[in-house]
């Protein structure tokens, strides 16, 4: 039985051959499901065509250019021994291929390895094979022509009767397949051009976007995308694009201490860590520094993974130079009021000693009492520019807390006779380094709040607690509490504290707490405050004990 009878039954079982053919039909199409890479589709067919028909050798041609460019070789398949060299060696398509892709229909032709011209050892070669059967068919698609099917049939082979229909349906379905493939090449061509121009487009936009940005890209291998005003505020190429160990622009802290990669609040962004207003400071290639506050949050995909993050940069130089003018000012002001408000305060209290007239003795007090306020607002005034500038001066000396501690709460209690203070403390407080006079200062703003903000006649409880490697300090009031939503900002500058509703506000500069945080943290300290509105309200000091403590005393 010849291998076209094996795959397509013969004349007598013309049931069994439709059948045949339908499955052969339905066998290609499965194998062509899902091909769309052209050099893959163009084997396939190859392949199907001379398995499924039985042909010694299959070949797919591409359609032709014009006349002077003849159809092109795409893939061949089969086992046509000496018949394969026969037309391998062909220059030129089998004469049935031109044929079928002009006329578009299914062309008949043979081939006579004996006739060909070729070099004798070749037709020795072949002289077995006698004259081959060629079915050439086209592959049309709404009356498109994508190419053409040959394929070659030994002598063997079933008559052209047989054979075109079951060619003829393979190529429409073959042709199908070249169709479909090459739409979804046109679709993927043009997608790829849309993301093209909108990648093209969205690198403009980030280019010359007038805010300093850097977005940093995961899926691209860590590609890092800046503006030109990012580029510009650096003085260089960002710190996240160039190699480690060359000259480069520097992130550094307000410390001025250079972020390692990690720290940048960008790729903290890309790990799901977003930064809000950190102020950071660039430092350029010249060396000078540029203070920016930066923004960032991570870029996440559909499914809510970070894929990346995008950073924002503004550059505050002028604000900060404002701020640094309003601090020396401040200070030069401050400093100024010294001499006249001494001078007005020695004039005031030889007033008050005056016994022949009452009146003028009162005045003299009152005006002495105003003095005495206006040093201490001049005072605050200068220690607030000081810590501003991180000037702070600091004499620490060894000290005993217990002792500091327990005489300001004596003279607040003395100073305020309606007013309980309530001091307990931890017998093993050591001695620690500090600046008396400035943890004094610190102790009194304190106490003096728990008084101004406390319910009248309430108790204020002051503690002294040895923690671990820390001294910590509380002062506790009942009052109307603080907000919660004033808690974060409680130690800004010029921030007044809200009594509630039902008092009003005691008078200050609103730079008490800030002046108390920057002298405990000038030590090394921390300090916080907890409130529960309606209950109670405290403020902690933690300082740091010395490594080897000294002995209580």
């Amino acid at each position: 039985m010849s291998e076209q009878d094996r795959l397509w039954g013969t004349n007598g079982e013309p049931a069994a051959a439709a059948a045949q053919l339908a499955e052969a039909v339905s066998e290609a199409a499965s194998a062509l499901s899902g091909k769309l890479d052209p050099q893959a589709l163009h084997a396939a067919i190859a392949e199907l065509a001379a398995r499924l028909l039985g042909a010694d050798l299959a070949l797919l041609h591409g359609a032709p250019v014009d006349h002077a460019h003849p159809p092109r070789q795409l893939a061949s398949a089969g086992q046509p021994g000496a018949l394969t060299w026969v037309l391998d060696d062909l220059t030129r398509p089998p004469p049935a291929t031109l044929r079928a892709a002009e006329s578009r229909r299914t062309e008949l032709g043979s081939i006579d390895p004996e006739a060909c011209e070729r070099p004798p050892d070749l037709r020795a070669l072949a002289a077995h094979a006698r004259p081959s059967q060629v079915l050439a068919a086209p592959l049309l698609h709404a009356d498109r022509l994508l190419g053409v099917l040959t394929c070659a049939f030994g002598s063997r082979s079933a008559p052209f009767e047989e054979l075109l229909p079951r060619v003829q349906a393979l190529a429409a379905l073959f042709a199908l397949a070249l169709s479909g493939a090459e739409r979804a090449a046109a679709t993927s061509g043009e997608v790829e051009r849309r993301l093209a121009a909108e990648r093209e487009w969205l690198h403009s936009v980030i280019k010359d976007f007038p805010v300093a940005i850097a977005i940093f890209d995961e899926r691209g291998g860590g590609s890092l995308l800046a503006s030109r005003r990012c580029e510009e505020l650096c003085g260089g190429p960002h710190p996240l694009r160039v190699p480690w160990d060359g000259p480069r622009v520097l992130l550094c802290d307000v410390g001025g201490r250079p972020l390692l990669r990690h720290e940048m609040p960008l790729m903290r962004a890309a790990r799901g860590e977003g930064t809000t207003c950190k102020e950071l400071w660039f430092r350029k290639l010249d060396g000078s520094y540029v203070p920016v506050i930066v923004s960032a949050g991570p870029i996440r995909d559909a499914r809510g993974a970070s894929v990346g993050a995008v950073a924002s940069y503004e550059d505050v130089t002028y604000f900060r130079d404002r701020e640094r003018l309003r601090e020396e000012w401040t200070s030069l002001v401050a400093h100024d009021l010294k001499q006249p408000l001494t001078a007005i305060a020695t004039s005031a209290a030889m007033l008050s000693r005056r016994p022949e007239r009452a009146d003028t003795a009162a005045w003299g007090q009152r005006i002495l009492t105003n003095v005495r306020r206006l040093e201490r607002m001049a005072a605050d005034l200068l220690d607030a520019s000081n810590i501003e500038a991180r000037r702070l001066s600091l004499e620490p000396r060894p000290a005993d807390l217990r002792a500091l501690v327990r005489a300001a709460a004596e003279l607040a209690a003395a100073e305020r006779p309606g007013r309980a203070v309530e001091l307990t403390a931890d017998e093993d407080v050591p001695l620690v380094a500090i600046d008396a006079a400035r943890i004094d200062q610190v102790l009194g703003n304190l106490l003096t709040n728990a008084d101004k903000y406390g319910d009248p006649g309430a108790a204020i409880r002051v503690q002294l607690r040895r923690r671990d490697a820390e001294v910590e300090i509380a002062i506790e009031n009942r009052g109307p509490g603080i907000p919660p939503d004033e808690l974060p900002r409680l130690f800004h500058r010029y921030q007044r504290l809200s009594p509630g509703t039902s008092r009003k506000a005691p008078p200050g500069t609103g730079l008490g707490l800030y002046i108390c945080k920057g002298i405990v943290e000038a030590h090394g300290g921390r300090i916080w405050a907890r409130s529960e509105p309606n209950e109670t309200t405290s403020f902690h000091v933690a300082l740091p004990l010395p490594d080897e403590p000294a002995a209580p005393r």
